[in-house]
């Protein structure tokens, strides 16, 4: 691939993962809004579809980390190949630890499923 395919495709994947993560976290903190933890759980329970939504855009997101990081190593090992081998790797240990950061939206979609029987218990007490 030429130099100009490359930088074309860094730019899209930079856009990309801008808006991927800016989109996934305001849905987040939309689903999980609430004054306490009964309001919170009530609401990710009520949210089904647009958790899942935003566990697609948390991979959207790992994924257009990955590109990212091997695009900006193509494009600047040329330049400075030490430069580019540290830049690919800090760049990588921040698309591994995606999943860590966006693991609040794992548990609540783990949590999903069980809301409802939760929520049916507290009811008929």
């Amino acid at each position: 691939m030429t130099r100009t395919t490359i930088a074309r495709l860094t730019g899209f994947t930079y856009l990309f993962y801008i808006a991927t993560s800016i989109v996934g976290a305001n849905l987040f903190a939309r689903i999980t809004k609430g004054d306490g933890v009964a309001a919170k759980l009530a609401n990710i329970g009520t949210h089904g579809p647009q958790l899942g939504l935003c566990f697609v855009l948390a991979l959207l997101t790992i994924f257009a980390a990955l590109i990212l990081a091997v695009a900006l190593y193509a494009l600047t090992r040329d330049e400075a190949a030490n430069l580019a081998l540290f830049a690919l790797s800090v760049a990588l240990s921040r698309a591994c630890s995606t999943p860590f950061r966006q693991s609040q939206c794992w548990h609540c979609s783990q949590l999903r499923f069980k809301l409802p029987q939760q929520l049916v218990r507290r009811r008929s007490s």
